[in-house]
């Protein structure tokens, strides 16, 4: 038996919604970001837009919120994450730190800001041409994984100035999405139809691979 799921529709976006992002401390907020750099912030609840914003000149590639913070970050094309950041090359995703106020952004190379400074304080670069995006892990909040336009999947650890590890997929990854109750645990969304299942202690084999998609996730 399945249990009937929470469907409602959020519109209003002239250019179509590139990345949403829920705010991880209230349960109502939604936050989205669209093809010609608007971000809003939706309550669910009464299902409209309570805020919006011209934030960039261009898609919006990542949006998310800190936990901690009463602000929220977004990414796009036009290099310039909340007007406040700037980056060397185009931003093609962000994450929050669950404790910390510090965030990673992932584009030519994994970049990690604290909100207080205008520069990263720290840069991990493994041989891809584009990282598409990077999560940090709940549990385990010094970890990060990332994937890139080579199919890698490359695990950071912020306590270290080294990758962790990679491993190279048949085809380019474009997700991943981290286990908030299993600390070793993300899935990664590919090319190749199928999400693979993966314990981030042993990446040369995926624990488990869901199907059923008929495109790329």
């Amino acid at each position: 038996m399945f249990a009937k799921p929470f469907v409602t529709a959020l519109s209003g976006h002239a250019d179509g919604v590139y990345c949403m992002a829920k705010h991880p401390g209230r349960l109502d907020t939604l936050i989205s970001g669209s093809g010609d750099g608007e971000v809003r912030l939706w309550s669910l609840s009464a299902q409209k837009a309570e805020w919006r914003t011209a934030a960039h000149r261009g898609i919006v590639n990542g949006v998310c919120a800190f936990p901690q913070l009463d602000r929220f970050i977004s990414v796009g094309m036009d290099k310039t994450p909340v007007n406040t950041y700037v980056g060397r090359n185009a931003f093609s995703g962000v994450d929050h730190h669950r404790q910390n106020a510090v965030f990673a952004t992932s584009g030519s190379q994994v970049d990690v800001w604290d909100v207080e400074r205008s520069e990263p304080v720290t840069t991990f670069e493994w041989g891809a041409d584009t990282v598409n995006t990077v999560k940090f892990n709940q549990t385990e909040t010094n970890v990060l994984a990332s994937c890139g336009s080579d199919r890698t999947v490359i695990l950071y650890d912020l306590r270290s100035s080294t990758p962790l590890a990679k491993q190279i997929m048949q085809l380019r990854v474009n997700a991943i999405a981290w286990n908030p109750m299993e600390a070793f645990t993300f899935v990664a969304a590919s090319e190749d139809h199928n999400c693979y299942m993966f314990d981030m202690r042993r990446l040369d084999n995926a624990v488990n691979i869901f199907k059923d998609h008929v495109s790329a996730v």
